[in-house]
């Protein structure tokens, strides 16, 4: 962490990888690793945190009905879900488990000066640098994977089953 901060105050664009929950949590996960907070608010210009879903398979996926027990666990994120039938896995000879495939789903968090000003503050968290990160456009794993659903290429179970600890 530190010959990876030391690189990118002499000026090139430095990337590297880190193990997080999600794009906030990185920047928590920076401080503890010992980067002095303000230092590191002068050099981040961004967190990208991905996951990998598998996409449904365009032979054999059907429309179902999904049961509202499973979108009342989504928080407001499953706001965006078209009601009533949506895409689900069936399973064919082409894919055998209903998918094919895998894709991304992304959270960028661009560093601006609201969010430099949460990093070098005394009393940051997570749940502030989400917060500031969202009112300033950043969208979250759970968001871009609910508009995956929506366009029929990866399943709620899918997404269930890779940001299970996002929905409630």
């Amino acid at each position: 962490a530190e010959v990876a901060h030391n690189a990118s105050l002499t000026g090139p664009l430095v990337f590297t990888t880190l193990h997080t929950n999600d794009a906030p949590s990185a920047v928590i996960r920076m401080i503890d690793m010992g980067i002095e907070a303000y230092l590191l608010a002068s050099c981040l210009r961004g967190v990208l945190a991905q996951r990998l879903v598998r996409k449904l398979c365009p032979k054999c996926r059907k429309k179902a009905v999904v049961g509202n027990d499973m979108l009342e666990n989504m928080s407001e994120a499953a706001a965006g879900l078209p009601e009533g039938k949506m895409w689900v896995a069936q399973g064919c000879d082409a894919c055998l488990s209903g998918y094919k495939g895998r894709l991304g789903l992304f959270e960028l968090m661009t560093i601006d000066e609201g969010i430099q000003e949460l990093v070098r503050a005394e009393e940051r968290s997570v749940a502030a640098l989400r917060r500031c990160a969202a009112e300033r456009g950043m969208k979250s794993l759970l968001e871009d994977g609910i508009q995956k659903v929506a366009e029929g290429i990866t399943s709620l179970a899918e997404i269930s089953a890779v940001l299970g600890h996002e929905l409630s």
